[in-house]
């Protein structure tokens, strides 16, 4: 099972190749994707960001033992996502990365996460 690395939406800047990404920096370094594992878009809607308080548990429930999460709502855009596998450098291991392209900034932000085995 793959989990996803404690730094997360590390910035990055990204060069396409048609439609995908095709190389990345990150860090200073600089990625060549290998191959695209998987490809998605999460719908933006209303997702949980902080600063404020939102209670998390069933509808009608007390707050007496009920986690409190520190966020309000906000609205986002779609995001595009790919999942590939990518190496900085020709006889560098290959690593795992989602890529994320934030539609709504203009121009587009781009960050990276490593997901690990």
């Amino acid at each position: 099972m793959r989990s996803v690395h404690p730094v997360l939406e590390e910035q990055v800047e990204v060069a396409r190749s048609g439609e995908t990404p095709g190389q990345f920096l990150l860090r200073g370094r600089l990625y060549v994707v290998r191959a695209v594992l998987a490809r998605w878009t999460e719908p933006g809607g209303w997702r949980w960001s902080g600063p404020g308080e939102f209670v998390a548990g069933p509808v009608g429930a007390s707050v007496s033992g009920v986690a409190v999460i520190n966020s309000v709502p906000v609205d986002l855009a779609d995001r595009e996502l790919w999942r590939v596998e990518a190496a900085a450098g020709m006889s560098a291991a290959l690593e795992v990365f989602d890529l994320c392209r934030d539609t709504a900034a203009d121009p587009p932000r781009w960050t990276a996460t490593l997901v690990e085995e």
